[in-house]
């Protein structure tokens, strides 16, 4: 069962995708056709989550067994491995990111006599731990913006939270994001998210600076809705948007 996908280069892309086996499988896409190139055993049970970014020559991959396994984009040569479990035992990645500075931000469950809490942790690209901090609420997507030195993590109660990811500081984006709503009613904006629903993705959509156009986030979220932010900038004061 293919879990997740991820994409990487123009030409040729390479798409990756995630198994429930815990294999990672590449493909190389060209216009007439996609063929398997190559495919990796990384991970002893489901993966979670793949992220590929090919301006730094990386794809990683997360898994329900605690790991992150880190390939080169250009060969599928490995790279490196991060254990998360060795620092959350029995803990499942459930989002990871990578930074174009060689950064990678992980998202995990990990279980606790009450119930599960979430973490969230940065490593270099090498395995170093950078920071971790555990958050109150489960994070179902992460962006990076093009710094690659913040984050937004997306997760319950429609909370969009901004993180400095070398310190992992926050602060709750709501009231600052103006939404419009992007479903199949065409509504007006929307001065927030619906609280009883959480973000269970987030996709970028890139812009045009130089011709005033922001870059966008597609959220989606539990009760069916998609929204679109368009967001010029992203500051210590939060998402400013347009």
């Amino acid at each position: 069962m293919i879990t997740c996908i991820a994409c990487a280069s123009e030409s040729p892309r390479f798409v990756f995708v995630g198994a429930a086996s815990g294999t990672v499988l590449e493909y190389k896409f060209t216009q007439s056709a996609l063929t398997l190139e190559n495919f990796a055993s990384d991970h002893t049970q489901t993966i979670t989550t793949i992220d590929a970014v090919a301006e730094i020559d990386l794809v990683a991959s997360g898994s329900a067994d605690g790991t992150v396994a880190i390939r080169r984009v250009s060969d599928f040569a490995v790279f490196s491995r991060i254990e998360v479990g060795r620092i959350y035992p029995r803990c499942t990645v459930t989002v990871i990111r990578i930074s174009k500075r060689g950064y990678v931000v992980v998202a995990a469950r990990v279980p606790r006599a009450e119930g599960e809490e979430t973490v969230l942790a940065v490593f270099s690209v090498n395995g170093e731990l950078i920071q971790t901090k555990r958050v109150a609420q489960a994070v179902h997507a992460i962006w990076i913006d093009e710094s690659g030195y913040r984050f937004v993590a997306a997760g319950n109660r429609s909370l969009l939270r901004l993180y400095d990811l070398l310190t992992l500081n926050c602060k709750d984006l709501l009231e600052s994001v103006d939404s419009t709503y992007a479903s199949q009613q065409d509504k007006a904006c929307v001065p927030r998210l619906p609280e009883e629903s959480c973000i269970t993705s987030m996709q970028t959509i890139e812009g045009n600076y130089e011709k005033g156009v922001g870059q966008g986030l597609a959220v989606g979220l539990s009760n069916g809705d998609v929204y679109l932010l368009t967001v010029r900038s992203v500051s210590n004061k939060g998402l400013a948007a347009h």
